[in-house]
């Protein structure tokens, strides 16, 4: 984790006039909740930082778009494409959301927002 904390740092560094008061910390788990699974972590034991739950359900419902896609498999002919439309709307919006974070923001991403409002 050592390499990663400085890698954020440098960041910081480098974008600070674009960023708000944010903690690294809070950055770092704000970013892992755009990883997929990893969305879970921040969701389970964060709950007391907002930062960061609002970026970890944005980054589940992107996973469970993915998850969507990967159970259409099972449709014979349309299956895989609607396999490979989700894992480019989740890579998309899941780029989206950590471009969000790095820059101390919270992006209200269309439709995820509304989804992750309800959870």
């Amino acid at each position: 984790m050592g390499i990663a904390m400085m890698f954020f740092e440098k960041i910081q560094n480098n974008i600070s006039h674009y960023t708000s008061n944010r903690s690294l910390t809070d950055r770092v788990w704000a970013i892992l909740s755009y990883m997929g699974f990893l969305c879970l972590i921040p969701l389970i034991f964060f709950k007391d930082h907002d930062y960061v739950q609002f970026h970890a359900r944005q980054g589940f419902v992107i996973f469970f778009i993915y998850i969507l896609g990967s159970f259409s498999t099972i449709l014979p002919g349309i299956g895989p494409v609607i396999l490979l439309v989700s894992v480019w709307v989740s890579m998309i919006l899941s780029i989206i959301g950590i471009v969000s974070v790095i820059l101390g923001q919270s992006w209200r991403i269309p439709v995820v927002y509304t989804l992750a409002c309800k959870i």
